[in-house]
């Protein structure tokens, strides 16, 4: 997609901090930040289920669950907009990802090791890109 269709979408003007916005997912400048790909790839690979199931509309909880932990990590480490993460997935609405990120926070709080799994996926994203 280019600048100006995302300008359009997304209703801002092309300027500096946009254009940063829009492209920091293919920069490392940051240690944090890492691809939409390598966020996906490391799901896909830990639940071994396709990517066509991650982005479709099924619900069972092998599925779903998987789904949620893509939107938060996208979330938390590209900060992507609820929307653009709702598009991402097959052009699910917004609430639906705020939602999932709800969803997966709450785990997060009351379940430790749900924690340091995330910790675990995360650290296994950035070590395979260096």
């Amino acid at each position: 997609m280019t600048l100006t269709a995302h300008a359009r979408f997304n209703d801002r003007k092309i300027d500096i901090a946009f254009v940063k916005d829009v492209l920091k997912e293919f920069f490392y400048g940051d240690d944090k930040v890492v691809k939409v790909e390598e966020i996906e790839g490391a799901v896909l690979r830990h639940f071994n289920i396709s990517r066509s199931d991650l982005h479709s509309s099924r619900k069972a909880k092998t599925v779903s669950f998987p789904r949620q932990i893509c939107m938060y990590l996208i979330k938390n480490q590209l900060d992507w907009s609820y929307q653009q993460i709702g598009n991402y997935f097959g052009n699910k609405k917004h609430t639906t990802v705020i939602f999932a990120i709800k969803k997966i926070n709450e785990e997060l709080k009351k379940d430790d090791q749900f924690k340091s799994f995330l910790d675990i996926l995360m650290e296994k994203i950035k070590k395979s890109r260096k």
